[in-house]
């Protein structure tokens, strides 16, 4: 008979969903699934990081939007962190995935793109 498996993450964790959370420590990411470690890299290595959030998603660990929403917290915890303005923060709150959509719609990425660019695109 199978068991459900309960939430717990180790201490100083952000939990990503239900099964998967992920701890940011000493310049490096450690993802885990509950309390055991799956996968780790520098915090600065970006294709690592888009590697494994896709594989997350792909393999079905995770929506978009969970991991629109674990890793923007994080996003606007550094930018605070570091003494950015809210005028500069503002980007990063045009396009939010509401729980009704967990998919990136393409109006959606094409508007998003183009605020990391730099060009104005209207909001639709």
């Amino acid at each position: 008979m199978p068991q459900a498996q309960l939430p717990f993450f180790p201490s100083g964790t952000t939990e990503i969903n239900i099964n998967l959370a992920f701890e940011k420590k000493q310049g490096r990411i450690t993802y885990f699934s509950g309390t055991m470690p799956v996968f780790s890299h520098d915090e600065n290595d970006r294709q690592t990081f888009r590697m494994i959030i896709s594989q997350f998603y792909i393999n079905g660990n995770a929506t978009q939007a969970e991991l629109y929403r674990a890793f923007s917290r994080i996003r606007g915890q550094n930018r605070t962190e570091s003494g950015d303005t809210e005028s500069q923060n503002q980007g990063t709150q045009n396009h939010r995935i509401t729980e009704s959509g967990d998919r990136i719609t393409e109006s959606q990425n094409h508007r998003i793109r183009g605020q990391e660019s730099g060009d104005t695109i209207p909001n639709h």
